[in-house]
């Protein structure tokens, strides 16, 4: 059943991004992910929503963990850099880490999942 939900949320989420880009921008980061992992899970290939199902939480953990420590990492060393990265993202730019906005600190698992999927797609 989880997988069709979030495989329709993703289908629904990509296609709202057609339409109504202005609005629903920030599905970008997410939809893909949405679309595929549960492809991946129903193929019985590893997927994110795959392990908790079995109990095992230790990959989505340690994912989870990894993306924050080189989120840290990245953003430390980008404050000091010159040049360095300046994000805007107009409607979340406030409560910063570094430079980076709060809310962009959500890319970091972001794109630890997709890297961690992409392998076994």
């Amino acid at each position: 059943m989880l997988p069709i939900v979030l495989l329709s949320v993703g289908i629904v989420s990509s296609w709202s991004l057609v339409l109504w880009p202005r609005y629903t921008f920030p599905l970008t980061w997410i939809a893909i992910v949405l679309t595929l992992d549960p492809v991946n899970h129903e193929r019985g290939k590893p997927s994110v929503m795959g392990w908790p199902q079995r109990g095992d939480w230790r990959p989505v953990v340690s994912l989870a963990l990894g993306a924050l420590i080189c989120g840290w990492f990245w953003e430390m060393w980008n404050d000091g850099a010159n040049p360095k990265w300046e994000y805007s993202v107009v409607p979340f730019d406030f409560l910063h880490v570094f430079e980076m906005p709060l809310l962009g600190v959500w890319d970091t698992f972001r794109s630890v999942w997709r890297y961690s999927w992409r392998t076994s797609f």
